[in-house]
């Protein structure tokens, strides 16, 4: 396959034109409405019936120890497997699934990975979500 990688706040590709989209945690790392403005975007270029696998952070997570922001973000990490970074979104399954309202779910795994053998067991987790753009009627 020919793969492309762009900005997904405003991805440079024709209407309906991929069957897959992948992304790995970006969505996390932007505000709510920047994730939702991003996943309409994917909508847009993926084809009918074409696939998006997103991978975003779970409220399960061990950095996610304060309240976000009021746009969703949680700022200043100093705790678990995600410090450093500027934002991190985390998400509950309710999150996840409005983030895909319209798309058809076709898996929603919730991962889970504690380093055993680290004194403090910080759990890095997340939802691996497969969602396809239903076909035009």
């Amino acid at each position: 396959g020919d793969l492309k990688v762009a900005d997904f706040v405003s991805l440079p590709f024709a209407d309906a034109s991929f069957d897959l989209v992948y992304e790995r945690a970006a969505l996390s790392f932007t505000t709510r409405a920047g994730a939702a403005s991003a996943v309409r975007e994917v909508w847009r270029v993926l084809k009918p019936g074409g696939l998006f696998q997103s991978g975003l952070y779970s409220d399960r997570d061990t950095s996610f120890h304060k309240a976000p922001d009021a746009d969703g973000a949680v700022r200043g990490i100093t705790e678990g497997t995600i410090t450093g970074g500027s934002q991190v979104c985390f998400y509950d399954a309710g999150l996840v699934r409005d983030l895909f309202a319209g798309w058809d779910l076709v898996s929603m795994k919730h991962i889970e990975e504690v380093e055993a053998l680290a004194a403090d067991r910080l759990a890095h987790c997340e939802w691996l979500t497969i969602a396809r753009r239903p076909d035009s009627k």
